[in-house]
């Protein structure tokens, strides 16, 4: 009787921790499958406007099913005209930012070190701007291919201050849900196609390894702090990088435009 009693104690222990374990085993791949990011680099040089249309097109088909969205975008570009300016720059409050014939919905994201005030976004008749055509060139096809999202970060970004991008991952990466991360970044500037060509290859060689953060600075690229952000959040998860194009204003109009010449790589990273 004794025996039996101990069995019947030892088998309910044990069946107590197994519904721990699987208990735990979910709520960790629960916390996993609520707190995922996709990342990904897109031009905002619009030479091509339809090549950009059809990387955000196969995103979104590679990222989430049919009739999914993220819960989040955030969208990283360098500050083109406050070259000055130190610190990231996003909005102060919430509401529809116009660039051009566009406007997007977009959210304040509350950080001390993130700036609101130095330009990038401006108020002109009770409507609020932006000029900056990193942020403005994305507005378009965020609306059409993922018009439900109600949450968009907007962030210009100082080009070289790389000491941004390690806090900006960390708040990214804790943010619910599932987080479309777009670093909105042209490539080499200037020059020929056999010389952009070069460093367009170093630049992707780079990105793919493993512990070159430090390399990112020196990257022929309008934003190495936006590529700072993605390669840390790659780095959390050892994210792979892929390219699904590159070409140039010299590949797109059939020959070189030398000191007008601007190229442009379209990766994303799973």
């Amino acid at each position: 009787m004794l025996m039996s009693t101990r069995k019947k104690i030892g088998f309910w222990c044990l069946a107590v921790l197994l519904v721990s374990a699987v208990s735990i085993s979910f709520m960790f791949s629960h916390i996993s499958r609520q707190r995922q990011y996709f990342l990904a680099v897109i031009p905002h040089f619009m030479i091509d406007p339809v090549k950009v249309q059809d990387f955000y097109s196969f995103l979104k088909g590679r990222f989430f099913s049919s009739h999914e969205m993220p819960d989040q975008i955030v969208l990283l570009s360098p500050n083109h005209f406050f070259l000055k300016q130190k610190r990231v720059e996003g909005l102060c409050t919430s509401g529809r930012i116009r660039f051009k014939d566009q406007t997007i919905v977009a959210t304040p994201f509350v950080d001390d070190r993130i700036a609101c005030d130095g330009g990038v976004f401006y108020e002109k008749g009770g409507q609020t701007y932006t000029k900056d055509h990193g942020l403005g060139e994305h507005f378009r096809w965020i609306n059409q291919f993922f018009p439900t999202v109600r949450t968009v970060y907007l962030f210009a970004l100082p080009t070289h201050h790389m000491e941004h991008a390690s806090w900006l991952a960390e708040n990214i990466q804790k943010l619910p849900g599932k987080t479309l991360v777009i670093a909105s970044v042209d490539f080499s500037h200037y020059l020929s196609e056999v010389i952009a060509e070069q460093h367009d290859q170093v630049s992707f060689s780079v990105l793919q390894q493993s512990e070159a953060f430090d390399q990112l600075r020196r990257l022929d690229v309008d934003c190495p702090a936006c590529l700072g952000v993605v390669y840390r959040l790659a780095s959390r998860e050892k994210i792979r990088v892929h390219q699904r194009w590159r070409d140039s204003s010299s590949t797109i109009v059939g020959k070189d435009l030398m000191d007008q010449n601007t190229s442009r790589q379209f990766l994303w990273r799973e």
